[in-house]
Parts: structure tokens; sequence; C-alpha cells
């Protein structure tokens, strides 16, 4: 990169072609989720200096997770809508920490035979018979953060070659590159991070920015909690609970929707929203244009 360029993670383009796709192929009176992301687990092996979990004080690890009966239903109830776009397996843990992920994927492959799996991982569970048993499950495609140094790209390279698998269904993340303003978007996780340790400060007051994350993801956690978004780590603004409601029942609820009426005009005054520094209109602008018009007809 050259001094003063602005990295853009290539990823984020890849991810919206794939969303806009499910939002233009899938019948639905409303705009439908598109990026469906699951936390299968509490634990994390890592404690990066950029996560809450750096401080098992603020953010401990729990042995805990997800349940095969929730599992099912949500996978069941994507199937009957036809669901299109990204199952994603991340969220606030490292999935390969679930003994039982590649059956996890099966289950998620023959609910939703359009969707796009992809798992996203930090790698230190990941082998070759590891990747066998996931692409055989049915994912489309891991994606490694490589937060080490360039050293990994060699080791998972050789891995890959191994596997048999292509750069495009092993994705490998070089996530190390921060200090040349590459690598990763850094957040504050809406608040959680330590500044102290990142060099960063905490926001003064909100930000007055929209933001259309809300508009195409579901942050579902190992226990059936819905949240606003990946990036709220503070777990208090729970939108719904797939143990007890569907998904349509959540995605079309009332808490969504008016989290969505503030954001749409840039009002970030609530919740983990207060403050976060994300920038979240990247990508996602069409379902956020979907949405605006669908509530406009509606009232």
């Amino acid at each position: 990169m050259y001094k003063g360029a602005v990295w853009t993670d290539p990823n984020l383009q890849r991810k919206e072609k794939i969303m806009v796709q499910a939002l233009d192929q899938q019948a639905a009176v409303y705009p439908p989720v598109s990026l469906f992301e699951i936390s299968v687990t509490g634990l994390c092996n890592r404690k990066c200096p950029f996560c809450p979990r750096v401080d098992p004080e603020v953010y401990p690890n729990v042995n805990e997770y997800i349940s095969p009966h929730l599992h099912t239903k949500m996978m069941r109830e994507l199937g009957e809508l036809d669901y299109q776009g990204l199952i994603v397996y991340s969220g606030y843990s490292e999935p390969l920490l679930h003994k039982e992920l590649d059956k996890l994927v099966e289950e998620a492959r023959q609910c939703c035979t359009k969707a796009k799996i992809e798992i996203y991982t930090n790698g230190d569970f990941l082998n070759v018979d590891a990747i066998h048993n996931l692409f055989k499950a049915g994912v489309s495609s891991i994606h490694v953060s490589l937060y080490d140094g360039p050293h990994q790209v060699e080791y998972f390279s050789r891995m890959r070659e191994e596997a048999g698998v292509t750069d495009k269904q092993l994705v490998l993340r070089e996530r190390y590159l921060l200090d040349q303003g590459a690598g990763m978007h850094l957040s504050n996780r809406a608040g959680t991070i330590d500044f102290e340790r990142m060099n960063l400060k905490p926001l003064a007051q909100p930000l007055s920015k929209k933001c259309y994350l809300p508009f195409y993801m579901m942050m579902i956690d190992h226990t059936g909690e819905v949240f606003l978004c990946s990036h709220d780590w503070v777990k208090k603004y729970v939108v719904g609970d797939l143990n007890k409601e569907t998904i349509i029942e959540v995605w079309n609820g009332l808490r969504l929707k008016a989290a969505r009426e503030s954001l749409t005009v840039g009002d970030r005054g609530f919740g983990p929203c207060a403050k976060c520094d994300v920038d979240g209109t990247k990508i996602g602008r069409k379902h956020f244009e979907e949405w605006s018009q669908y509530y406009n007809r509606k009232f």
C-alpha cells in the first residue's frame, strides 16, 4: 500500500454480491435476512489485543455450546424460507472449538441447499482432515484469519495444497498488517475493547452516522439470543430469542424495527450503538433502501 491509501477489505464486496443476489432472488413481503451469523460456542482460545477477550475479567470464556435442537430449528426455518444468503459460523467465538462443527455444517447444507456456508477461524485447530470433513459436509469456504505474521501464509498455503482445495475455498486473510494500515477494519467492538492497550480513545458522544448492518444481518449467540449485529459484544441489546421465537418474528419484530428507524436518520444514541465507531455503510445499501421503502409503504 502507498502512504495515505485507505485499505478496503476485498471480502466485503464479495459478501455484498452474495447478499444482493439473495435479496433479489428470495420472494418475501419484506426484505429478507441475507447474512445469518452464528456463534456456536462461548469459547475462544486466543486473547487478541483488539478483542474484548484480551481481558477475561471483562469477557470471560464460557464453556457452553449451541444446542443441537436450536441449530436444527434455525436451519429448518431458513430452509422453509428458501434461504439463499450467507450462513456464517463465526461470531464471538472460535467455531472450530465446537467438536461437531462438521455435523452442524452438514445440517445447514441439507436444509439450505442454495445458501453459501462459510466458516471464519483463527486456524489454530485447522488441519487437512478437518478441511476434508468440512467440505464433505457442505461448507462453501473456510476463511482463516492470520494474526501472527507472514510465516502463516506459507504454512496454510501448504495445508491448502495438501488438502486439494483452491484459494477460493480456503481463503487466507492477512490480518497481521495493522501497522501498515491494512489487514482488517479495526473497530472498538461497541466500546468494549481495551482502549489504552490499543492506543485509542472512547467516543466522546455517539456518532451521527447511519448503519446498514441490522438491515441485512442477524447475529445469533450460542444461547439462541439474537443481537443487533456482530459488533455488539456488550450483548445487552437483545432483539429476540430463537428458542422462543421464529426467525421471521425476530427479523420483522419491534426491537429491530426501532433500531432500524433510529439508524436510518443517523441516530446512534441507544444501546451498544452509542459507543460504537463502526462504519456500517460499507456494504448493505440496497437492503437499507429496501427496508426504508417497506416501512414507508407500511406507514
